[in-house]
């Protein structure tokens, strides 16, 4: 119950919805979460910036020719190796990103929520978490790069879309 009157438990609008089965026990066991969106706020445009000073094209652009495009959705779906991924991702942005950089820009687009955060680590005294996201291998390769603060919380029960071939 305290995790659900936190603030962030507020906002997210969680509200308790507890069932009791016939034996008493919780049926509610695991609570799973969202990466984008929900432990992160996702900020594209320091991304964008990032690639375009290393490319030398505009934002726009990169934006239009990756993230706008059926490349990322087809990434999340795992259709993509990260070897190639990144292969076309640099195609894509017109400049032979090294992996390093690729994680460097996506690390400077994963801002932390810490209020959902500690909302998190409230809820994992209670039940088991985990993580499911939207997103290509190799967030997933490097997440405790990409998101240092989630990924301890998570572990090894931090799931990609790619890695399972859904989306």
């Amino acid at each position: 119950r305290d995790s659900l009157a936190h603030p962030a438990g507020r906002r997210l609008g969680l509200r308790q919805t507890t069932e009791v089965n016939v034996r008493g026990a919780t049926v509610i066991d695991t609570v799973v979460f969202d990466m984008d969106g929900v432990l992160t706020r996702p900020r594209r445009d320091r991304r964008l910036e990032l690639l375009a000073a290393w490319s030398g094209r505009h934002p726009g652009e990169i934006d239009e020719a990756i993230f706008r495009s059926s490349f990322e959705e087809e990434a999340e779906r795992g259709m993509w190796s990260p070897a190639a991924y990144l292969e076309e991702f640099g195609a894509r942005l017109g400049y032979a990103i090294t992996e390093t950089e690729w994680i460097t820009a996506r690390r400077a687009a994963t801002v932390p929520d810490h209020e959902v955060l500690e909302l998190v680590r409230a809820v994992a005294t209670s039940v088991r978490i985990g993580m499911f996201t939207n997103n290509p291998s190799i967030p997933g390769l490097h997440f405790a790069a990409v998101s240092p603060e989630a990924s301890p919380i998570f572990g090894s029960r931090a799931v990609f879309s790619a890695d399972v071939g859904r989306r």
